[in-house]
């Protein structure tokens, strides 16, 4: 009976792990800078100076070595920037002084992308930055598209985006993603729209340095998990005093 019963156990546990494995990544999004957690960075100067082109399909590496590869929408160019206080820099907005920034567009061809895209070699678990739009324009929206190879594993809407006056001040919004089943986000697509109004262009908008988690997050076990751990138990409990029953 001993036996039976420690096959039983054996049994259960296993259909209970295994049914959690199958719950889908649970991604979510945060606007706090404080609380985000990461371990790898990447940085636009390594993509060129000042007011330098960036073509799609550029590639530059994360601190700890992930090869990332940027796109824009119109497969057109975008230009890295910095945060300066006057237009000598090309930036002059609300990161902090000295910033690196990529723009989805290049403003000396007067290009118009709408969207970056970044693709990592190998999976990240978050990924984090400030936004702002080019147009000063108060509030304005962002869209952020976080998937793992052709799946979707989440798109977070922000319509609460604040841009005011150019005061380089760090006061820029800060967005983040984290998918907290694993590292599964290879690739995110990063959009503003809607500055000033429904269906008002923002004439371009900067990132400035992300912060990437690298490394599989501890991970938080789902509600669903939680209930189906608890019903298996509350089995394991019911199948143990009815074998000792027949004693």
């Amino acid at each position: 009976m001993r036996k039976a019963a420690g096959v039983l156990f054996v049994a259960a546990v296993l259909a209970v792990a295994g049914a959690s494995v199958g719950l889908a990544d649970t991604v979510t999004s945060t606007r706090s800078a404080s609380t985000f957690t990461s371990n790898d960075s990447l940085h636009w100067g390594l993509l060129g100076v000042n007011n330098f082109f960036v073509s799609s399909g550029s590639t530059l590496s994360t601190t700890n070595g992930i090869l990332t590869t940027v796109s824009f929408w119109t497969g057109g160019t975008g230009a890295t920037l910095e945060q300066c206080p006057t237009g000598s820099c090309s930036w002059t907005g609300n990161f902090a002084p000295g910033d690196e920034l990529l723009t989805d567009i290049n403003f000396n061809t007067g290009g118009t992308s709408g969207r970056i895209t970044l693709s990592f070699a190998t999976g990240i678990s978050a990924i984090g930055f400030q936004l702002e739009s080019n147009l000063i324009a108060n509030p304005f929206s962002t869209e952020i598209a976080v998937y793992d190879g052709s799946t979707l594993l989440g798109a977070f809407y922000f319509p609460d985006g604040m841009q005011g006056t150019h005061l380089e001040n760090n006061s820029a919004g800060f967005y983040g993603v984290t998918d907290w089943s694993g590292a599964n986000i290879t690739s995110i697509q990063v959009l503003a729209y809607n500055c000033g109004g429904v269906g008002v262009s923002c004439e371009g908008f900067a990132i400035n340095q992300a912060r990437i988690e690298d490394s599989t997050v501890p991970k938080v076990p789902e509600p669903a998990s939680l209930a189906l751990l608890g019903s298996g138990i509350g089995v394991l409990g019911f199948l143990r005093r009815k074998i000792a029953g027949r004693k």
